[in-house]
């Protein structure tokens, strides 16, 4: 996992997959099954998610492109958030 460019966590997985039947909550998580919770006390800005581990090249380059090409590689979505949009604009999603 990475902060602002930098490594804070890693890990090595094989053979792993995931399905989601919930929707995906940005800055909060689930206490249980309806209860959101564990609020963020930060911002986020340009939330990407892909279907591939980035390397350490690749999250300093993605870190610093605010206009993030819709044929990268392994992307699925990308959102921008803006001060002035706290909503946030969903760039594009496949």
């Amino acid at each position: 996992m990475y902060e602002n460019g930098v490594a804070e966590q890693s890990a090595t997985i094989t053979n792993w997959s995931v399905t989601n039947t919930v929707d995906v909550i940005l800055s909060a998580g689930m206490q249980n099954a309806s209860t959101i919770s564990y609020f963020l006390n930060g911002e986020l800005a340009n939330v990407r998610f892909y279907k591939k581990a980035l390397s350490a090249a690749e999250v300093q380059a993605d870190m610093n492109n605010n206009d993030i090409d819709p044929a990268t590689e392994g992307l699925v979505a990308a959102y921008d958030f803006a001060p002035a949009n706290i909503e946030g604009t969903k760039r594009f999603m496949r």
